[in-house]
């Protein structure tokens, strides 16, 4: 081909190429505007077929961003990215015409399908269009065709937007403040000739990635062993017969056979359906099967779920049959742009994580500052270079709690154990404290508050309601009685109006067939009714599914006596009873009237407004029935059937909302059924549910769509999109959020989410693979003790921080007192190191393995908007280090006037230090002042033991010579041991004093 390679100004036609019959393909009319061309393509003139074509091909090029074809003109409007020139864009048009007239001609070998292809208006297009478009029919492809067309476009895969890498999990244990600070503190160590300190920080550092790294990556075997594997095959038909080939290798343009329990692996148009029925909830989230037809929609705009038209992958035909020719495959599919939109969406940093992050650069200023004056007022008073710098490095190792990352790890640590006992799995660590800031839940309804299945709720049968959820048939046993004529027929009707199958089995009968069928047999078969003896008495000759006008089925039977059935229908309540003449009463026939109708319309609208599907069943004896137009038969009564709740829902509602979390339903379901589902569940506690249509958020400003989520309860008819979107809304509103989910729709919002938490038994894998949380049984019960375990590990991880602080202060406030005393020895880096590493991480362990508080899921979450280390936060911490300090420095003072400065003096200083710090996590145990003694100061053993061996590990360098010469210490007398005594005690009382004084203060 040759074309034109310069712009044309307006107006001007360029001749771009020619077909093989010299005849113009595309002249360029307007290109004046870069990134914008209009072209002339004669062939598009009146025509649809070529209008499909040009949409088809260009809608999957990924450097061209909008088209419009118009066959009024013959022109076509391309708006593309502006780093191309208008004649390779013509190119590109031309290329598509000469290829064929294939839709798949304008595609490189090498090339992916673009998820824009997913969003083309298949259900609105003529079908013939689209048979003609992809060059297939009801025979199928060739098997050549179909190889070239998997070279090109690759095979029907979608990425999975999936958990880290093991790298990435093993780097991000080391992608954080505090522990850069200590990597830095080693470096310097290792710079001023201390390479001991450097090494075992290192080893800490090394440590604490350890623990986290090996506790992710079995999290992540756990929740990869629930996801089966094995390979999913199709049924295509490929040179006119009925192939079963992978999944990967279907192709656009292969005709999908579709029968029950076939899961669909792209997305397709029908082409047949003979009564075809589709689970589609774990894509749109409705929990009832949709009704399938071949035709075409009028609404452009319709939602996935309303497309009735079309199959997506992802979904499972649920009944009936069909054939359906494919459009999209791989990430080009409704799922591919859903996992797409799943990979594009990031969840927030976690509050434990912003405020480790905001503390270590405090700790930095802090270090910076400290050490620089110090390390200035020491050359001032002329006590060398060398040595104050190592004293300044003692400071900054003194100002960096070694113990922290490794705290903070080891308590998420030990809260992913314990929750994975509890059947909850936890992927990222740092998600076990998020659990606990959550004060927003968003579910899903079905599969997650709901079991994703159907069963009876309540019968209006012979005049008389029954609601089975309460009392049952209203018998002893459990059982309907057989002896009222009318029921006994409803159920029989029920049983032979189905294609479900029955399957005996040691744990009791299971079922192979749709949700709402199996529901209807189940029934049957409790209600008393030999199921398998009645299709016996009555077998099935032929079966008149639904159609999209005539809203019922009905199976036609072979008679084998007077008193056998002919007809048993079910379906739309109103459009069955109006064929029906006759009612059964009390074993007898009546004339239906008027007001028999009334009421049983009103009662179908009462149980209808409850969010139930209800049914009408009705039956005929006459075989000379037309069973495609039935009409004169008799009247039995209604059915009226949901998607249970899960056990337990209501009452965890309860626990949230005791606990300060607000909690929002959002579905793909009707308004209706949500709202029933809402009320049920107390969504709203005691108040009547905010039901939002989301088609009531389209075209809303930023500030009117977060006004309308923050008042809402329920979000019905919700895409995967809108889902996501509603997510962020809360985020910016200010909310943390939780995000529960099973479906592939839910991917994105689990991803978004502060915490994604999946089901693990039965939701998608492409839930699972993204969630930060995975509920391995789906007993969704077990979240309220997700939560409270992260609530009181964020209130452990606090006192921890709290003492390592405050400890960590009160050495700097000794050695910058020490530099102030003429003549005085510092306290070596050795020894700041040894307080940090084994003194002070013991009790720090100790206090983050606290028990939960009474009371912790009765009070609201803390405002994710107020900081961990407040101004006043600082000033409590300085008062407390500032005690500490003076204490030790009471030591050091006798210690100078009794021994002068020296190793004694110094071993005075360090234990006082180390004892005070000790008796401090005693007083860190509580926000509150409690008394002093007893349970309110040693009811933590975890916390006892610890500073019981941190006291004995204190006692070592004092006791073993070679440990005490490498800190420069010397033995204590017995004076000296009462006086470290006496320091301590006061140090204590006056911490204990202080918060005492601030309970009061705050009136608690």
């Amino acid at each position: 081909m040759e074309g034109a390679r310069s712009h044309s100004r307006v107006g001007r036609k360029t001749h771009v190429g020619s077909g093989g019959d010299g005849a113009c393909m595309v002249l360029v009319q307007h290109d004046a505007v870069p990134g914008r061309v209009r072209l002339a393509v004669p062939r598009l003139y009146r025509s649809r077929k070529i209008k499909a074509l040009l949409e088809h091909g260009l809608s999957r090029d990924v450097a061209i961003r909008r088209l419009a074809a118009d066959i009024r003109t013959g022109t076509l409007l391309v708006e593309f990215d502006p780093a191309l020139e208008h004649a390779e864009i013509a190119g590109r048009v031309e290329h598509l015409l000469t290829g064929k007239n294939s839709p798949l001609a304008a595609r490189s070998a090498d090339e992916d399908m673009s998820p824009a292809s997913g969003e083309a208006d298949w259900h609105i297009r003529d079908l013939e269009e689209i048979v003609a478009l992809f060059e297939s029919g009801r025979h199928g492809l060739t098997a050549d065709e179909a190889a070239l067309r998997l070279a090109r476009f690759g095979p029907n895969e979608v990425p999975i937007a999936g958990p880290r890498s093991e790298l990435a999990m093993l780097l991000d244990q080391f992608k954080n403040l505090p522990v850069a600070l200590l990597g830095g503190s080693s470096l310097i160590s290792l710079g001023t000739g201390s390479p001991l300190d450097a090494l075992v920080t290192l080893g800490v550092i090394a440590a604490n990635g350890g623990i986290g790294y090996a506790m992710e990556t079995g999290a992540e075997k756990t929740i990869r062993d629930i996801t089966g594997q094995g390979e999913h095959r199709v049924l295509v038909r490929r040179d006119g017969e009925v192939s079963d080939i992978p999944s990967r290798e279907v192709v656009p343009g292969d005709i999908l056979v579709l029968t029950p329990g076939t899961f669909v692996r792209a997305d397709a148009r029908i082409i047949e359906a003979i009564g075809l029925t589709v689970d589609e909830s774990s894509l749109t989230g409705e929990s009832l099967p949709v009704a399938k037809y071949a035709g075409s929609l009028a609404d452009q705009r319709a939602p996935i779920g309303e497309r009735s038209n079309c199959v997506f992958r992802g979904t499972v035909v649920d009944g009936g049959s069909g054939l359906a020719i494919v459009v999209a495959t791989g990430a080009a599919t409704e799922i591919g742009r859903i996992q797409a939109l799943t990979g594009e969406a990031h969840a927030p940093q976690t509050p434990i994580e912003r405020e480790l992050e905001r503390m270590g650069r405090h700790l930095v200023l802090l270090s910076l500052g400290v050490c620089g004056g110090v390390f200035a007022l020491g050359v001032a008073r002329g006590l060398g270079t060398m040595p104050m710098l190592k004293s300044a490095v003692a400071l900054a190792v003194a100002a960096v709690p070694e113990g922290l990352p490794a705290i903070a790890t080891s308590t998420l640590a030990i809260g992913l154990r314990e929750l994975k006992r509890k059947n909850v799995l936890v992927r990222r660590l740092d998600a076990v404290e998020g659990l606990g800031s959550l004060n927003v839940l968003c579910f899903d309804k079905t599969g997650t508050l709901t079991r994703n299945s159907m069963t009876v709720e309540s019968l209006f049968v012979g005049g008389r309601s029954w609601h089975l959820g309460v009392d049952g048939f209203g018998t002893e046993d459990g059982r309907a009685d057989l002896r009222r004529h009318e029921m006994k027929k409803f159920l029989e009707v029920a049983a032979l109006c189905s294609e479900v199958k029955i399957v005996s089995g040691e744990g009791g009968p299971s079922f192979q067939g749709s949700p709402t069928e199996t529901a209807l047999v189940d029934l049957a078969l409790r209600g008393g009714v030999d199921v398998a003896a009645v299709r016996a008495d009555n077998p099935v000759d032929c079966v008149i599914y639904r159609t999209e006008k005539r809203k019922f089925m009905v199976s036609l039977h072979h008679r084998l006596s007077e008193e056998k059935i002919s007809l048993a229908v079910k379906g739309s309540p109103d459009q069955v009873l109006e064929r029906c003449r006759l009612m059964e009463v009390d074993g007898s026939f009546a004339a239906l009237t008027g007001k028999d109708r009334e009421t049983i319309l009103a009662e179908n609208e009462r149980l209808a407004g409850e969010g139930l599907r209800v049914l009408g069943l009705a039956y005929s004896h006459d075989a000379a029935i037309d069973p495609e137009e039935p009409h004169d038969l008799v009247w039995l009564g209604l059915v009226a059937m949901k998607d249970p709740l899960r056990g337990g829902m209501a009452d965890l509602m309860t626990e949230f909302h005791r606990a300060g979390i607000r909690t929002v339903m959002i579905t793909g379901d009707q308004p209706a059924t949500a709202r029933a589902i809402a009320r049920e569940v107390g969504l709203a506690g005691g108040a009547e549910p905010v039901v939002v249509d989301t088609a009531r958020l389209d075209g809303l400003d930023d500030e009117a769509f977060r006004r309308a989520v923050a008042e809402g309860h329920v979000f019905a008819r919700v895409s995967p999109v809108r889902k996501l979107e509603i997510v962020r809304a809360l985020q910016a509103g200010g909310w943390r959020v939780g995000m529960t989910g099973d479906g592939i729709n839910d991917g994105p919002a689990l991803r978004a989410a502060d915490v994604g938490i999946a089901m693990g038994r039965d939701g998608a894998q492409s839930a699972r693979e993204v969630a930060d949380v995975v509920i391995r049984d789906d007993d969704l019960t077990t979240l309220g003790a997700g939560i409270a375990q992260g609530r009181a590990i964020y209130a452990n991880i606090r006192k921890a921080i709290h003492f390592l602080l405050a400890t960590n202060l009160s050495e700097i406030g000794v050695i910058a007192a020490e530099t102030l005393i003429p003549a005085d020895q510092l306290e070596s880096p050795m020894e700041i190191f040894w307080i940090n590493l084994v003194t002070d991480i013991l009790p720090a362990i100790g206090l983050a393995l606290e028990a939960p508080e009474q009371g912790i899921m009765s009070i609201p979450p803390r405002d994710p908007a107020t900081p961990m280390f407040t101004p006043d936060y600082y000033r409590m911490l300085a008062s407390e280090s500032a005690i500490i300090s003076a204490a030790a420095l009471g030591a050091h003072g006798f210690g100078l006037m009794r021994y002068g400065p020296g190793p004694r003096t110094r071993s005075l200083t360090f234990s006082t230090l180390v004892g005070a710090q000790l008796l401090h996590a005693l007083s860190c145990r509580h926000d509150r002042f409690h008394g002093v003694g007893g349970a309110e100061l040693f009811g933590n053993p975890h916390l006892n033991a610890t500073l019981a061996a941190a006291g004995v590990l204190q006692i070592l360098p004092l006791a073993v010579p070679p440990l005490r010469r490498l800190l420069g210490l010397a033995p204590v007398g017995i004076v000296d041991v009462a006086v470290i005594g006496a320091m301590m005690a006061a140090s204590f009382a006056g911490n204990e004093f202080l918060l005492a004084r601030r309970t009061t203060a705050d009136g608690t």
